[in-house]
């Protein structure tokens, strides 16, 4: 088998799929050194394929990718990511598959973030300034970027992540449900960090924007107790009961905190 190199191509094709599997795997629910040992796996992996399939965008991408978790020279993995978008602005334009672009996302967020934080932020604002002339981001890119900011908040890295929710909330204007979740890890962000005010504020303004959401309600109601004021956060669950049918889930949940 080894020596028939079609065989050999479609052994490490599968090897290399199985291998990406465990990784995405170990990006949801494992810890940085599963990751870096899943990423490991797939560059060996990588290296089995054939020539003319390592140079499809999708596997340079994927390359970059485990590049990026392994922390292996970034700079130069940013600039090999912006390579693979000029793809399709060359002389030959290549079209990149909206994987592909989703992959390349995931790692330029997180080579940026590696190097400095501050970047990320200057990348999604940029980002939302480029948005008034183009249109509405990309929907893909929109979801790599809100998971991005998930695992940040897995990771308990709080005070990062405010400035960049506050950077993205701009760029889901119109899009009332996405608004309404990253406006809510705002507020648990900013309860985590003690911004107790601030995060009152924050859910004064949900329900502002957002009067028949129950989840906007809530925020409101625990920020308030959170702040010590216990007859804004009365009104709140108040408001709660009344809007859902007696012995309903949020009826229960709220008739408990009154």
């Amino acid at each position: 088998a080894r020596q028939d190199s079609k065989l050999k191509g479609s052994i490490a094709l599968s090897q290399l799929k199985r291998a990406i599997t465990e990784f995405n795997s170990a990006t949801e629910d494992g810890t940085v050194v599963q990751q870096q040992g899943e990423a490991r796996e797939v560059l060996r992996n990588l290296k089995d394929l054939p020539r003319h399939i390592r140079a499809k965008p999708w596997v340079r991408a994927v390359s970059l990718q485990m590049r990026t978790v392994l922390g292996d020279n970034l700079n130069r993995v940013l600039n090999q990511i912006e390579t693979i978008y000029q793809l399709e602005t060359s002389a030959k334009p290549i079209v990149l598959g909206a994987n592909v672009k989703q992959v390349l996302m995931w790692s330029k967020l997180r080579a940026l973030d590696s190097i400095a934080p501050i970047k990320v932020q200057a990348f999604i604002e940029g980002l939302v300034a480029a948005k008034g002339e183009n249109g509405a981001i990309d929907g893909g890119i929109q979801k790599e970027i809100y998971r991005f900011l998930i695992e940040k908040e897995r990771r308990g890295q709080y005070v990062q992540l405010l400035p960049l929710i506050e950077a993205f909330y701009p760029a889901l204007e119109g899009q009332t449900q996405d608004q309404r979740q990253l406006r809510l890890l705002q507020i648990r962000t900013a309860i985590r960090i003690g911004r107790n005010e601030e995060a009152l504020v924050l859910a004064k303004t949900m329900i502002q924007a957002f009067p028949n959401s129950g989840d906007a309600w809530i925020a409101y109601a625990e920020t308030a107790q959170a702040n010590e004021d216990y007859f804004t956060a009365e009104r709140a669950w108040a408001k709660l009961t009344g809007a859902h049918p007696d012995g309903a889930p949020r009826w229960r949940e709220a008739m408990g905190q009154r």
